[in-house]
């Protein structure tokens, strides 16, 4: 097998650490939708039971029924908040254990914060294509660092 071929085979192997990063964004934007959610469920409880208090039993739902229903729905939502939220934790940490504090610091302002790559050169001082090769390196850090290291002591 040629350098080329293990190479490749390597990397189709091995789990990508943008992608992998990208979740903490994503946990971001769906805690902040669950939250919406859970809002609006809110209110539109409060909105259903102030309606149906004082009107004859019929074939709605009861006020029983709804409550129950929300206190479902809100325990369901809680549980996947965690769940999103102990994500952005072990991201946060992954992202600490990587040593050199340049790269570091270039993961973070991109997937903890969000920014964009021109957004990163602008407030580092750094080209955008310096800021690009830096991101490269600091991924591939990150993916031998964290996601080989871990995927090694999990075999």
């Amino acid at each position: 097998m040629t350098r080329k071929e293990k190479a490749k085979r390597d990397n189709e192997t091995r789990p990508d650490a943008k992608t992998y990063l990208r979740q903490y964004i994503a946990a971001s934007i769906a805690i902040n939708g669950r939250i919406d959610e859970l809002t609006s469920l809110r209110a539109l409880a409060e909105k259903v039971t102030s309606s149906i208090s004082g009107q004859p039993k019929g074939a709605g739902r009861s006020r029983e029924e709804i409550i129950c229903k929300m206190v479902d729905l809100e325990k369901e939502l809680d549980e996947k908040i965690d769940r999103m939220v102990e994500l952005r934790i072990k991201i946060e940490k992954e992202i600490s254990l990587v040593a050199d504090q340049r790269y570091r610091s270039i993961l973070q302002m991109r997937y903890i914060n969000g920014w964009t790559l021109e957004k990163i050169a602008v407030e580092t001082g750094y080209s955008w294509r310096q800021v690009n090769r830096i991101h490269g390196q600091a991924l591939e850090r990150f993916r031998k660092d964290v996601i080989e290291c871990h995927i090694d002591h999990m075999v």
